[in-house]
């Protein structure tokens, strides 16, 4: 890539004796500062300009387009190889980090570039090859850690039906609990991966990449101020999420976080060759590992027509294998998965045609690192089964002392509850500099981020949620809990107010389908910067007017943050569930949560400063929920330390 240089100077010409080129070119080689200069005066730092090496003005086709274009072109294996290197630890820190199985993530960090080269030629086109990898990745890892849990699933059940499973099939917990910095890199990544591609590959030119502004805008094809204007904008959102994660980010230790991320992963040479040669195969159609292959279908989105033609095979093959009977499928949960090397089929169909009932067969080791396979039988059977008949179902007693399931009518409650806190820290005051008059009509103006009743210690503007008993934070609400009147959601319309320099309501909490209206009954004008996933404006409404969004809302599993530009310190947090079951706290902290199914569940209390008792909190408190209702008592806020 060309870079340029603007040299000015006090005089037109100057005299090589008195200051010989070279002497002056290697000073900026060594300082990377510049002077002005003055054969007179000589040197003065008084008023610095920018220069770079002019080494690096040389273009030297060494760039992502450049090596990737070369490579789609010829083939050029030494090009794909510094790809590779270049990219690699950016690559495998995410795939480690998604999949907590080194073998695995070296799989996938494989398949991930065996896309890059079947696609090579349109990647080269676009701006940013660190972001379309970034993405890449995240889908491929994505994708084998939900076919390794379906694995680890079938071993779960073959084991609950009398078979002996290996110990050794499911990793011990003590082995795989990630370190506490690489929780908060994977918070990272899943942050990073709902930018908008605009802001996501600022971060990433700037911080992985750790290239200048200059370079980044020019890689990009932005201005610098765009540049400057999205990676501000990402780090605005990264640090709003994460804290509502639980973890706590700066402008700067977010840097720190995303070059972090791909540092943690170095890539052996011994890794990066042979991913150059798989890239080079792929790329000539030649043959590479079935793994690899398979991973690699994870990291395209599949059309529409693809997804159709997948779906009519998967209805053919369901009806063919009921017509052909019972005795073409196996039903043995320990039956090897269908990712086994090829070497393994003629062995098993070998074993279907043989006359003798059943046939042991000792595959080879299944491609799950640290689980040895075992011989499996597979059964064979000439004819479907025959059905005896059943008796008549008679209900059994259930055993003395068990929970009966609640009668129809008495399977929903009302669960009700205060948040209070002890000692809270003492109110921040707000130096008020635009409208005076009208912000302080009513005193002085206190920030509301945190708002205790002084009488009997409740905390305002709390959000309490049902959720799953589970450990998965993003396992969803059962739509079949949720009670009949409340599974179709009735849009309701919510309004926020700017009376007088403060958000009325500053917390609030919707339903997906609801509507918001921002109104300013001030008699200044106020500004309103909203951002979601969905829909994001910035804009200014007069006195007595209002700005309603255009579409309902949408769910969203992090706060949305709102503000007023023109009055700083005035902020709001808005929430968006999938289900009925929340509520805010009021005035005295209390809240109710109405037609909550009984059951097991999770209630996690959030404020906007962070979860009750931070990261610990983000999975809720244990709680079940019984005929008549719960009482809970008064929780005592413990908010994470800034």
């Amino acid at each position: 890539m060309y870079q340029t240089a603007s040299f000015r100077f006090t005089q037109q010409k100057w005299s090589a004796g008195e200051f010989p080129a070279a002497k002056f070119l290697n000073s900026f080689r060594d300082r990377r500062t510049s002077y002005w200069w003055n054969p007179t005066l000589g040197r003065s730092p008084r008023m610095p300009i920018r220069l770079r090496s002019p080494a690096r003005l040389i273009p030297t086709g060494d760039d992502d387009r450049a090596l990737l274009a070369r490579f789609a072109r010829t083939g050029d294996q030494t090009a794909f190889a510094t790809l590779v290197q270049r990219h690699g630890p950016l690559v495998l820190g995410v795939c480690r980090r998604v999949l907590r199985d080194p073998h695995r993530a070296d799989d996938a960090f494989q398949a991930v570039f065996l896309v890059l080269a079947k696609r090579a030629g349109a990647v080269a086109a676009g701006p940013s090859l660190a972001n379309w990898l970034f993405g890449v990745a995240r889908r491929v890892s994505l994708a084998a850690r939900r076919d390794d849990r379906r694995w680890t699933r079938r071993q779960k059940r073959g084991a609950k039906e009398g078979e002996k499973t290996d110990q050794a099939a499911t990793p011990d917990a003590a082995t795989t609990q990630p370190a506490e910095w690489d929780d908060l890199l994977g918070s990272l990544d899943d942050e990073l991966a709902r930018l908008p591609d605009a802001l996501r590959a600022a971060v990433l030119e700037c911080y992985f990449r750790e290239k200048t502004q200059d370079e980044a805008a020019r890689t990009l094809g932005w201005s610098v101020s765009t540049l400057r204007r999205r990676l501000d904008r990402a780090k605005d959102l990264l640090r709003v999420r994460l804290t509502a994660r639980g973890a706590t980010f700066g402008a700067a230790l977010i840097a720190g976080a995303v070059a972090a991320s791909a540092a943690t992963a170095s890539v052996v040479p011994a890794l990066v060759q042979a991913t150059a040669t798989v890239g080079v195969a792929g790329r000539a159609g030649g043959s590479v590992a079935a793994s690899i292959t398979r991973l690699a279908k994870g990291g395209t989105r599949m059309s529409l027509a693809t997804k159709l033609g997948l779906g009519g095979l998967a209805v053919g093959t369901v009806a063919l294998g009921v017509s052909f009977g019972a005795g073409v499928w196996s039903s043995d949960p320990q039956a090897p998965r269908n990712d086994l090397p090829a070497a393994v089929a003629p062995q098993t169909a070998v074993a279907a045609a043989e006359d003798p009932p059943a046939v042991v067969v000792k595959p080879t080791p299944v491609e799950k690192p640290g689980v040895p396979a075992k011989p499996t039988e597979v059964p064979r059977v000439t004819t479907p089964p025959v059905i005896p008949a059943q008796p008549p179902l008679i209900p059994a007693q259930p055993p003395k002392g068990s929970v009966q399931p609640p009668a129809l009518g008495n399977e929903w409650a009302t669960i009700t509850g205060r948040v209070k806190m002890t000692n809270p820290p003492e109110k921040r005051s707000i130096a008020v500099v635009a409208d005076k008059e009208h912000c302080l009509s009513r005193g002085a103006q206190f920030y509301e981020d945190l708002i205790v009743n002084p009488k009997n210690g409740g905390v305002k503007y709390v959000i309490v949620w049902l959720r799953p008993d589970s450990v998965d934070r993003k396992d969803p609400f059962p739509k079949d809990r949720i009670h009949p009147d409340l599974i179709r959601a009735t849009s309701k319309n919510h309004v926020i107010d700017q009376p007088c320099c403060q958000f009325v309501p500053r917390v609030l909490a919707a339903r997906v389908g609801d509507t918001l209206e921002i109104k300013n009954s001030a008699p200044v004008p106020h500004n309103i910067n909203f951002s979601s996933d969905d829909q994001a404006f910035n804009v200014t409404i007069p006195p007595g007017q209002f700005h309603k969004l255009e579409r309902p809302l949408v769910a969203q599993a992090t706060p949305i943050p709102f503000k007023c530009d023109i009055h700083p310190w005035m902020a709001g947090r808005l929430r968006v569930f999938e289900h009925p079951y929340f509520a805010v706290t009021d005035d005295d902290g209390k809240f109710e949560i109405k037609n909550a199914p009984i059951g097991k569940w999770r209630l996690v209390v959030w404020q906007e400063n962070g979860f009750h008792k931070g990261r610990a909190g983000i999975l809720g408190e244990p709680i079940e929920v019984k005929s008549g209702g719960v009482e809970m008592p008064p929780v005592e806020l413990e908010l994470p330390k800034p």
